[in-house]
């Protein structure tokens, strides 16, 4: 049973629905009807495009879902306006006579029809979310939009014959409906039977009942002026009252913008810190790969630091033999320079200044010219190989064997039998330095060779001067050859001279002593 009484009361629900919605589309169809017909014949501005921005309206306000009676009653609104001014038009007689204010009007109607249009569009296609949160609006909105609409059919309230859209609701039957009333566009209204009585009899009481017909309108009359005054109060009221809730409205919005603004500059500060957040991780990971690429580079240089360092110690290892033995090279040539100077000095300080100033004697062999110049060669030969083959200890050691020699030679000179100042006295002298005896055996003089030496032993050193050969060649060998004296006193073929000389003998491989001359 419940079950069929919720069916039932969904079925009345939706046939009162259709015969609504059918009155509206049937009452849309006449007006658009009427405003076509107006159109083709008397040049109204904007009338056509109201009856259809009208019948557009009655059609997307079947698609709401919430305030759905608001917005019924927001186009039966218009509907009627606009049936209103089409009457009013038609009444005219003479469209040209039609008063200007009342097209400037209809131009305004335009405007507002449209933006009807567009709040109803924009409410279909919210979603149920967005349509509870603006459904309070959407009451206020609907109540302006119906504001306005009175508005602009005051501007009719001169004209003859004019019924107001809630007038002509309450006075037309219920059966009637929108429909009735558009269609009563063109035929002439019904008279009241309160304002017209029933006909009298002729002649009977027609003055009376011309005067209580007259008076019982007239009364009627005003009580509709006083209903109409108090629904202008009411409507002033809740005019009023709908201005406190915009007030209201206005200020809860500004409220929620606040509230929003709030909320975004939160967000984007909470962005900012985020973002403030990245940046400073960011430039922690960079120094903490800048610090790892700085300790690697270090372990790479202290790495090859080391490295370095064992080369340089094994190189040191390396050379250290070598380096010691050149240490011990240069401290044994600084010893042998040292034992050098150590001789010198001996040798200086024994040497007596009788020995010092005493020259011995010098002797020349020269045959010739060509022999001349021979020596001379055999000079700078000799001196080239003595500069090239000889070190400083080997001449330092071959100079003090012919000083130990020349000390020797003098020993003997002055234990000789001969005197010094005899030319055989020299002569003896000379062949006695150069290792021959003229008046004994060829012997050797018994004197070694000089150490490191490569020349063969001879005076001092060696047995025999390589002037006159090797040994044994001929018999007369230990005995001087022909000597012919000249009045200087030199031998010749031997050019040997005993006279201003430093009694040294030249030998091949030494200094060429220099010639004293008196």
């Amino acid at each position: 049973m419940a079950s069929k009484g919720f069916m039932g009361k969904g079925k009345k629900k939706k046939e009162k629905g259709t015969d609504w919605l059918e009155a509206g589309v049937q009452g849309g169809a006449i007006l658009l009807a009427l405003v076509k017909e107006a159109a083709e014949f008397a040049p109204i501005p904007y009338l056509k495009i109201a009856a259809g921005t009208t019948l557009k309206i009655v059609t997307t306000v079947q698609a709401v879902k919430d305030n759905k009676a608001d917005y019924q009653r927001l186009a039966q609104d218009a509907t009627e306006i606009i049936a209103v001014v089409w009457r009013s038009y038609q009444k005219a007689g003479d469209p040209t006579t039609w008063p200007q204010d009342k097209a400037e009007m209809v131009t305004d109607l335009v405007t507002t029809l449209h933006m009807i249009l567009g709040h109803v569009e924009d409410q279909v296609k919210r979603s149920r979310t967005m349509r509870v949160i603006y459904s309070v609006a959407d009451t206020v909105k609907i109540k302006e939009y119906r504001e306005r609409l009175q508005a602009a059919i005051s501007k009719f309230e001169g004209s003859e014959g004019f019924i107001s859209p809630h007038y002509a609701r309450r006075s037309l039957p219920a059966a009637e409906g929108p429909t009735g009333y558009l269609c009563s566009a063109r035929q002439p209204r019904p008279i009241n039977a309160a304002c017209n009585p029933a006909p009298l009899r002729r002649g009977e009481g027609k003055g009376e009942s011309e005067r209580g017909g007259r008076g019982g309108c007239r009364e009627k009359r005003i009580v509709e002026m006083e209903k109409v005054k108090a629904e202008r109060d009411a409507a002033l009221k809740e005019k009023l009252k709908m201005e406190e809730l915009r007030e209201d409205i206005d200020r809860q919005r500004k409220e929620q913008e606040k509230i929003a603004a709030e909320i975004k500059r939160w967000k984007e500060q909470q962005e900012e810190e985020a973002e403030l957040a990245r940046l400073k991780e960011a430039q922690r990971l960079r120094e903490e790969k800048r610090l790892k690429e700085e300790n690697e580079r270090r372990a790479k240089l202290a790495k090859a630091l080391e490295e370095e360092r064992e080369e340089e110690s094994k190189r040191v290892e390396a050379e250290r033999p070598k380096a010691s033995a050149e240490e011990k090279r240069r401290l044994e040539e600084a010893a042998l320079q040292k034992k050098i100077e150590s001789r010198r000095a001996k040798e200086s300080d024994s040497l007596s200044p009788k020995s010092k100033s005493s020259k011995p004697p010098v002797i020349e062999i020269s045959s010739d010219e060509d022999d001349e110049d021979d020596d001379e060669s055999w000079e700078d030969d000799s001196e080239s190989e003595y500069k090239s083959s000889e070190d400083e200890a080997i001449v330092q050691a071959r100079l003090e064997e012919e000083r130990k020699a020349r000390k020797a030679a003098k020993k003997k000179k002055s234990n000789s039998a001969p005197s010094a100042t005899s030319p055989e006295a020299a002569m003896h002298n000379a062949f006695a330095q150069m290792g021959l005896n003229p008046g004994g055996g060829g012997s050797s003089s018994g004197y070694p060779s000089p150490p490191a030496s490569p020349y063969p032993g001879y005076p001092p050193y060696g047995g025999h001067s390589p002037y006159y050969g090797p040994p044994g060649m001929h018999p007369g060998m230990l005995s001087p050859p022909s000597l012919s004296t000249n009045n200087s006193g030199n031998v010749t073929n031997m050019s040997m001279s005993n006279i201003g000389n430093d009694n040294s003998i030249r030998y091949y491989g030494s200094k060429r002593s220099k010639k004293v001359t008196r």
